[in-house]
């Protein structure tokens, strides 16, 4: 089981063209059970891309209504199931601060204050389980 392809584009990681939801990934020595970040994949004038809507810096960055919204349409309009995450260092706004770049500075300590308040409220708003669990228990309807 693996969650590590976020299919984006992004200056430092992401793979643009992957598939968004859970699937499998044979190779000659076994079988990974991919369970991509989740994303939210939109048209503007006749143009396709993928918004990154869970997890790591986007959970901190963007709106608690903007995140909320795109999990009820993975998980309504499309039948998936959304996949977050968030580092144990995103919920502690004390933690000491690096001398780093603006951007480095940025994209690390954005919203920490925030980050605890928008976990609580997402997981009172919809039914979350670990990836485990999901596997042992629906195997066959995600994979």
């Amino acid at each position: 089981c693996d969650s590590s392809i976020f299919p984006i584009h992004h200056d430092v990681y992401g793979i643009p063209g992957a598939r968004r939801f859970p699937h499998k990934i044979s190779r000659p020595h076994g079988v990974i059970q991919e369970f991509p970040v989740s994303t939210r994949e939109l048209r503007i004038s006749g143009y396709k891309f993928r918004v990154p809507v869970s997890g790591g810096g986007y959970l901190r960055l963007l709106p608690v209504w903007l995140i909320k919204r795109a999990i009820k349409h993975i998980n309504e309009n499309e039948k998936q199931p959304a996949i977050i995450y968030f580092h144990p260092w995103e919920i502690d706004p004390e933690q000491p601060r690096i001398r780093a770049g603006i951007r480095s500075r940025f994209r690390h300590y954005i919203n920490l204050n925030r980050t605890m308040d928008k976990v609580k409220y997402l997981l009172s708003s919809f039914k979350f389980a670990p990836i485990g669990e999901v596997l042992k228990n629906n195997e066959t309807k995600y994979i």
